[in-house]
């Protein structure tokens, strides 16, 4: 409306300018048209207000005194990756787990990344024990519930003798914790008994094996190195004491 009332004014201006080049006999007409020179422009104030107005009214006043709150953003919520929240046990069995655990619940505690399922058991990637590099294991029975945890120590010594170093420098932070353990030396073949500086050699071959045990109420510990065609092998085993491990019913009897 106000774009006509402006278009309007232009053309009576410039009839005006034309009629100011006529006779003196146009005179009437052009104190008409300077009158409807005057409405049009009391029109287009009046609209020119009404516009301003309205432009008022549509923002928006905020109060000197309130503040503006962003949005509220929550957290975002902890997830693992089978979707289960467990919390940590008071007292845990194996690192951060208790026996009779499902393996999302295993999952959603351990802290180590994780690194393959093989058979159901759970392999994560290696840490550290006493100073050694030991892969933890999860195994499940056959009603996929947590009844053993181990360590698996991956050494590699030329000389023979050190895995048994390795043994009691285990033995020795677990005894400290757990009190003394019962250490035992079986003997499948007693020819290097007497030399002891052939006893790593003995284990390589399958003639020795050197055990501790840690028993308590809920879990027992055993360390145990042992060793067969050359190779040998450094273990630490927590079994479930509480947890009566499930085996497949179709095997019973075998």
């Amino acid at each position: 409306m106000r774009k006509y009332v402006l278009v309007a004014a232009l053309s009576v201006t410039m009839l005006i300018s034309g009629c100011n080049s006529s006779s003196a006999s146009d005179q009437e007409t052009i104190s008409r048209l300077e009158s409807e020179i005057a409405a049009l422009k009391e029109e287009n104030n009046i609209l020119k207000e009404n516009s301003e107005s309205n432009a008022s009214d549509n923002s928006v006043v905020i109060p000197e005194n309130e503040e503006t709150v962003a949005p509220a953003v929550s957290a975002p919520s902890e997830t693992t990756e089978t979707g289960v929240k467990t919390e940590i046990p008071e007292n845990p069995n194996f690192r951060n787990t208790v026996w009779g655990m499902t393996r999302d619940e295993v999952m959603s505690l351990e802290t180590l990344e994780f690194d393959y399922e093989k058979n159901g058991d759970l392999y994560y990637k290696p840490t550290t024990i006493a100073g050694l590099n030991a892969t933890p294991l999860y195994l499940f029975d056959d009603d996929e519930k947590l009844w053993r945890g181990l360590y698996f120590f991956e050494l590699n010594h030329s000389n023979e003798n050190l895995y048994i170093d390795d043994f009691y420098k285990i033995a020795d932070r677990l005894d400290d914790k757990y009190g003394n353990g019962d250490y035992q030396y079986y003997w499948n073949d007693d020819l290097y008994e007497d030399d002891i500086d052939r006893w790593g050699f003995a284990i390589s071959i399958g003639d020795l094996e050197i055990e501790s045990v840690w028993e308590m109420e809920e879990t027992t510990i055993w360390l145990l190195v042992s060793g067969d065609n050359y190779n040998i092998h450094l273990t630490l085993y927590y079994d479930s004491e509480t947890y009566e491990r499930v085996n497949d019913s179709s095997l019973s009897g075998l």
